[in-house]
């Protein structure tokens, strides 16, 4: 095992490691966006989620609440929304952190890892650029007909 670790080490000199930290330092901070991004979307979504069972609280003798039940499919939609947004999202950070690891890997193994990194950054671009589009269209839905709620 040992001998194993130390061959590993000796495919990678510190300036190499360095210039990876370097390029490390954008997929990093598109993952510190991705995770704030899911944090404002899952504060939305627990939200909606808590209007839905508001809603669904109401019961049928409450005539002048019983109106915000024509609500809910309005608040499902934007609750599946916000639930694809969040997956989407998620998986851009998991493509995000495996850049991290495809080139500290690739150096360690010293194979070429620019296009396999390039790809990751592709994919999870593509991801978090469908999650914003989600959510472009959650807040649309949000802003076009308001709560009923007074």
């Amino acid at each position: 095992m040992f001998d194993f670790l130390q061959g590993l080490l000796a495919n990678v000199s510190s300036d190499e490691l360095g210039r990876i930290m370097l390029r490390a330092t954008a997929p990093v901070f598109l993952l510190s966006a991705v995770a704030s991004f899911i944090s404002l979307l899952a504060t939305r979504y627990a939200r909606v989620e808590d209007r839905i069972r508001s809603i669904n609280g109401i019961q049928e003798q409450e005539r002048e609440r019983v109106f915000l039940k024509s609500d809910l499919p309005r608040l499902k939609r934007r609750a599946r929304l916000l639930h694809k947004a969040v997956r989407l999202a998620l998986l851009s950070g998991i493509a995000t952190s495996l850049i991290v690891v495809f080139m500290y890997s690739g150096a360690f193994l010293s194979i070429q890892h620019q296009w396999g990194a390039a790809a990751l950054f592709t994919v999870a671009q593509i991801l978090f650029a469908s999650s914003l589009v989600c959510f472009a269209l959650e807040l649309q839905i949000g802003i076009s007909d308001s709560d009923n709620y007074g």
